[in-house]
């Protein structure tokens, strides 16, 4: 049986706390990759029949029995009760500590100073991955989130919500708070997982529960109104957010939490209402306080009402209100927050904001060292990649602009019509026909990632019809995927 490594007695103790069912593909991987940074290993099994439990003790853990109740937290809480640490580092089956993590981990307790250490998280794209091929994004999809997965165990440590289980409240309570540079790798967003586990449903119908068990909480709407708009329930989950949004301004004592906020805001930008998303945005500023998060989804609202004004100068305007919110974003992107809505880097949406606001300013040049900047943080991103090309186009770069965008050409049109946009760029009209063609087909199925992306499509489709190509076409050379 491995044995965890004594620590000298004045050392701060770490202790693992992880809750399992059925996880005998994941327990044994997850346990070695934490064992060295840590002091022990609860581990709270919640109904098992398979040889989880069985794994885990084999690797050193401490298991305990839960009669599961449909409760997230009181299984969490349970795991700390366990747990005899001065730390509580906490992981689920389908998570690694990456390399080196270990020693991060010890030395974040060691200098003490905080309460919660923040640690980034990275989906996998597949399970058999090198770890560092998924922190250096090779291997990774979405952009690393900051976890709450380090806590002091103090005697009010706890978690809330039955399901989405977390320390929110615990945090608000003056907790010190610290990035801990000790990626966490998740699996469980791999295809072949997303294929075996459909969790939507279970989460769906817990919550539908705690909002029984909690009708005054507007904190429990929120999530129910993002639990209906995945399921695709647009009306449900516009109901949810307003009973939620109704109870949170009955009373200034009551909980408003980021998430309602932005997701009706959002919402009401989807149903046409910016007026009312700015609205909305600005009293959630009012209790909240400034939140990269919320001026990152002022800089999207203020940028479709610039692509809606008619008049050049309201539009100018719309823009550079967009723009200043932006950078609002990105001057407190470097601050640590008890809550968070988006799951990207906050300087990676702030950069690719204020990339589409050059853009659309007619500044390419400036909009492609946004572009770029955001890149260096997620260098997979299809939307910065996309984003890049367009500028590149605009530069005079047509070849390398083709260049970045083959590998991701796939059925959206986007990628296929700056495809066609650069080979325009080129003087090879056939093949920006051809380009064009297929840009459109996808477009009657699928909307372009940008609305912008449509009027660019109408234009080059008007401009090709007006050409006399025998006159215009440059020597024809064949690109490689049109």
């Amino acid at each position: 049986m491995p044995q965890l490594k004594h620590r000298r007695p004045t050392a701060p103790s770490i202790s693992l706390c992880m809750i399992v069912k059925n996880e005998e593909r994941f327990i044994e991987d997850c346990l070695d990759s934490a064992k060295d940074a840590v002091d022990e290993m609860i581990v709270v099994d919640t109904g098992s029949t398979d040889a989880t439990v069985k794994l885990a003790r084999g690797m050193g853990a401490r298991v305990f029995d839960f009669e599961w109740c449909d409760d997230f937290s009181a299984a969490r809480n349970a795991s700390i009760q366990h747990a005899s640490g001065d730390w509580v580092f906490w992981l689920d089956a389908d998570e690694r500590l990456a390399p080196g993590g270990a020693g991060a981990l010890r030395s974040a307790v060691a200098a003490d100073g905080f309460d919660c250490g923040l640690l980034p998280k990275y989906d996998a794209t597949q399970l058999n991955v090198r770890p560092e091929d998924v922190l250096a994004g090779r291997a990774r999809a979405n952009s690393p989130v900051l976890a709450p997965r380090l806590l002091r165990r103090t005697d009010d440590l706890h978690f809330d919500g039955i399901v989405h289980e977390n320390v929110a409240q615990w945090i608000t309570a003056d907790r010190r708070m610290r990035f801990v540079e000790a990626p966490v790798v998740h699996l469980g967003f791999a295809r072949e997982m997303m294929r075996d586990r459909d969790k939507h449903a279970r989460n769906l119908r817990l919550l539908e529960r705690q909002v029984e068990m909690e009708p005054e909480d507007p904190t429990v709407y929120g999530y129910l109104a993002a639990a209906y708009l995945e399921d695709g329930q647009a009306d449900n989950a516009w109901q949810a957010a307003e009973m939620g949004w109704r109870l949170a301004k009955s009373s200034p004592e009551s909980g408003l939490s980021l998430q309602l906020s932005i997701l009706r805001a959002e919402l009401q930008q989807k149903n046409g209402d910016h007026d009312g998303a700015l609205c909305t945005l600005r009293y959630a500023e009012k209790r909240l306080g400034s939140h990269p998060d919320l001026r990152l989804c002022a800089g999207q609202v203020l940028t479709e009402l610039a692509l809606q004004a008619a008049d050049p100068v309201r539009r100018r305007e719309r823009l550079e209100s967009a723009r200043e919110a932006y950078r609002a974003a990105l001057d407190r992107s470097d601050k640590l927050f008890a809550q968070r809505y988006s799951l990207r880097f906050w300087p990676v949406l702030a950069h690719s904001g204020l990339g589409a606001v050059a853009y659309l300013r007619d500044r390419p040049k400036e909009a492609l060292q946004h572009w770029k900047q955001a890149l260096d943080i997620e260098p997979s991103s299809p939307d910065l990649i996309l984003g890049s090309a367009e500028a590149l186009v605009r530069l005079g770069k047509g070849a390398e602009a083709l260049a970045s965008i083959e590998p991701i050409l796939d059925a959206r049109p986007d990628g296929w019509l700056i495809a066609a946009l650069a080979a325009e760029s080129l003087g090879h009209e056939s093949d920006c026909r051809a380009l064009l063609q297929r840009a459109t087909g996808f477009a009657r199925e699928r909307s372009y990632l940008q609305a912008y992306r449509l009027a660019d499509q109408e234009a080059l489709a008007a401009r090709l019809a007006a050409s006399d190509a025998t006159s215009r076409v440059a020597p024809r050379r064949e690109l490689a995927f049109a």
